[in-house]
């Protein structure tokens, strides 16, 4: 990508990456800690061993799913399982607890490198726009990745209960991106979506971000190259394997 970056920038066109947010350039990992570790400090009693047991996970290991989460904790009972999913729902779809998303390995190096090579950040996020746009803008900046008007643009699903993959693949977002220079590469931790942005820019390259992604997903297409995290992305894709 870098590669394709300089030479475009060198031609006078303005290329655009884009970038999913969750399990993309962010681990969501430490924002499910955090709030498990705040609900379980008052219910020891009631899930003996679970708080020791947050405490102790590593981030970047947890299941997709919540209730895989709570079944590890010993959160099993209908009752329970309605009462912990409240309260992590509000905080996790919340402003306030954005900022323990931690940075993805060797992500806020490779932005920057896009963005001094020429590059517009496009950040193209499932995240409702009117609930998480605040918040999402606030840690993109702290943690330093590149954010200055004209080169970072954040894109946020404007309707709630709409897929991201249709959100991401509409006419309507392709517009937007289109508007802003040539698309040169594409990363997303969901295979549904790398699909449907590999279609709508069937030009650049699109990169599968292997990390964690929803259940019953569809297989990634054919070609696109996978990656664990971005010290995988230095070398334009030549460590990257190919989908089987």
């Amino acid at each position: 990508m870098l590669s394709e970056t300089r030479r475009l920038t060198r031609a006078g066109i303005r290329p655009v990456n884009i970038f999913d947010l969750d399990a993309t350039i962010f681990d969501a990992g430490g924002r499910h800690k955090q709030i498990m570790a705040e609900y379980l400090r008052t219910r020891k009693e009631r899930f003996p061993g679970a708080l020791a047991k947050v405490l102790a996970w590593k981030t970047d290991e947890l299941p997709y799913e919540i209730d895989a989460m709570f079944e590890d904790l010993g959160i099993r009972s209908s009752e329970d399982r309605k009462e912990a999913k409240h309260f992590w729902v509000k905080r996790f779809f919340s402003n306030d607890y954005l900022h323990h998303d931690l940075p993805i390995a060797g992500a806020i190096a490779y932005l920057k490198a896009l963005e001094r090579a020429g590059s517009v950040i496009v950040y193209l996020t499932g995240r409702n726009d009117a609930q998480l746009r605040s918040g999402s803008t606030r840690v993109l900046e702290q943690v330093g990745f590149p954010m200055a008007p004209g080169t970072g643009v954040l894109l946020m699903n404007p309707t709630k209960g709409l897929r991201d993959s249709a959100f991401k693949g509409g006419e309507e977002v392709r517009g937007r991106i289109q508007a802003l220079g040539t698309v040169v590469g594409i990363f997303d931790n969901e295979p549904g979506n790398v699909n449907e942005l590999q279609k709508s820019f069937p030009d650049a390259m699109t990169v599968f971000l292997d990390t964690n992604h929803s259940p019953g997903a569809p297989p990634v297409d054919r070609g696109i190259p996978w990656i664990k995290n971005f010290r995988w992305a230095w070398i334009d894709g030549a460590r990257a394997r190919s989908s089987r």
